[in-house]
């Protein structure tokens, strides 16, 4: 027997039939999954539209098993579209299949092919589609997703971030669900971005417009209106760095920029090593790379601990002590391939979740650390912000952070899975005089132009704590 929906998420499904087209913005925790599986059965028994659901592929597993909790769909009619060519094309031949889960990278390359397999396909869902890559609506994702939309009826994108760092990274989710409101991306540029005398954007405005048309259009409902209040306390500690670290940084930091850019983040997950500084941008990648991973790069011997490890060091006994499970999210490869090999030193049965991590292995870390085989878990908040839920942890540390405020608060989320018995204590390691202050001003300014979308947003004051 399927199970039943709560009061809220019966609002939401109602909202998805009365609108073709719309977006569920709840927040993170609220449950926006379970209404959107009964919606695609919903969709299958009264219109005989078929769904395609995209999202992550670490949350192709757990969705599936949302649709054969919440719906009356069998096994068979709901697939996992993944694996080698032949794998995919054996998948794709059953007649049988209703609903097809997929990641993003799949649908780009296999739509044409899934809709002439399956034309009776009406209906596109995206989970966590501020993750798809569809913020720029001039890349391949985004043009496949806007074509492919042509072909299919029904769309329904869910995320609690749908504005994720710069205002027009919604515009693709707008464009499908009504296009008259900006004939293309440059008509939404040119409504709402502030451009200096070389063509760089500099600033955002005209939020309200943005906030009419997600109340016209998209169902949301916030977290403390659901629950009531988060349970959360933010813990700022301050370190500092040790000596041969510090040295090397102060030899970066005279030549970083004052203001981090987009690029950089992009780069924080390829690390290939220790280079020249040619130009500003690099020069401040390279100190946050110092402060992080000093070992990567030989500055400290590998028994030697950093300021941030050794405060992390302080918490583990603490968690050795209490018995309790620990997340630590890392923004940077290396400092999390260390941080594994420190805590399972230190004597914690600890997981990794990263890009390197394959969605099965990443499934079955989630269920041993859920099931207590695992006392630990670090990873990337790409990578562990989205699907988990990890309400039987009450403290999570941040030794360093990406850019993405979305992020940020998708991951401490993970462990706000309802309403909790105590609070989650966050755990944010700084360095003092270290570019981390800037990095956390910049998280701060992305919460404050989402709140001027929509007030009921999170403003982040990380700088301040």
């Amino acid at each position: 027997m399927a199970l039943a929906l709560r009061p809220k998420q019966i609002e939401a499904l109602a909202h998805y039939m009365q609108h073709q087209r719309t977006a569920d913005i709840s927040d993170p925790g609220v449950g926006k999954t379970a209404p959107a599986c009964v919606y695609m059965q919903y969709l299958y028994e009264t219109f005989n539209a078929k769904s395609i659901w995209m999202m992550p592929k670490s949350l192709l597993r757990k969705n599936k098993d949302e649709i054969l909790a919440f719906t009356d769909l069998k096994e068979d009619q709901v697939i996992i579209l993944d694996g080698t060519p032949k794998q995919r094309e054996k998948l794709l031949n059953n007649d049988k299949a209703v609903i097809i889960l997929m990641g993003f990278r799949r649908f780009t390359d296999d739509w044409k092919l899934i809709l002439e397999k399956h034309p009776t396909i009406n209906a596109l869902i995206v989970d966590e589609i501020h993750m798809g890559g569809f913020k720029n609506p001039n890349n391949k994702g985004t043009a496949n997703l806007f074509s492919a939309m042509k072909k299919i009826k029904y769309f329904l994108a869910m995320s609690g971030t749908l504005i994720d760092g710069r205002l027009d990274s919604c515009y693709a989710t707008i464009h499908i669900i009504e296009p008259r409101y900006y004939a293309n991306h440059y008509s939404f540029l040119a409504q709402h971005c502030l451009k200096d005398d070389y063509g760089n954007i500099i600033g955002w405005f005209n939020h309200e417009k943005l906030g009419r048309i997600f109340l016209r259009h998209c169902f949301r409902r916030t977290f403390e209106e659901v629950y009531g209040a988060e349970a959360k306390v933010f813990i700022k500690e301050k370190v500092e760095m040790d000596a041969l670290s510090r040295k090397a940084y102060d030899e970066f930091s005279d030549k970083a920029c004052l203001e981090l850019d987009e690029y950089i983040a992009a780069q924080l997950e390829h690390d290939s090593g220790f280079l020249e500084s040619p130009n500003e941008a690099v020069a401040t990648l390279r100190c946050y790379q110092i402060m992080q991973h000093p070992h990567h790069f030989g500055i400290l011997k590998d028994e030697e601990l950093t300021g941030k490890e050794e405060a992390i060091y302080l918490h583990v006994q603490d968690h050795l002590n209490n018995k309790k499970p620990l997340v630590i999210f890392s923004a940077l490869i290396p400092e999390q391939e260390r941080l594994v090999k420190l805590l399972t030193k230190w004597g914690l049965r600890v997981g990794l979740i990263n890009s390197t991590v394959s969605s099965e292995k990443r499934g079955q870390i989630d269920i041993d650390f859920r099931e207590g085989r695992l006392d630990a878990v670090i990873g990337s908040p790409g990578c562990m912000a989205v699907g988990y839920n990890w309400g039987h942890v009450d403290h999570i540390i941040f030794p360093s952070v990406d850019y993405a405020d979305v992020n940020f608060v998708q991951a401490y989320r993970r462990t706000i899975r309802g309403k909790r018995d105590c609070a989650v204590r966050i755990t944010i390691l700084e360095y003092y005089d270290s570019i981390d202050s800037r990095r956390f001003r910049i998280i701060d300014g992305k919460s404050r132009n989402r709140n001027k979308v929509d007030s009921t947003y999170e403003v982040l004051n990380l700088a301040g704590i």
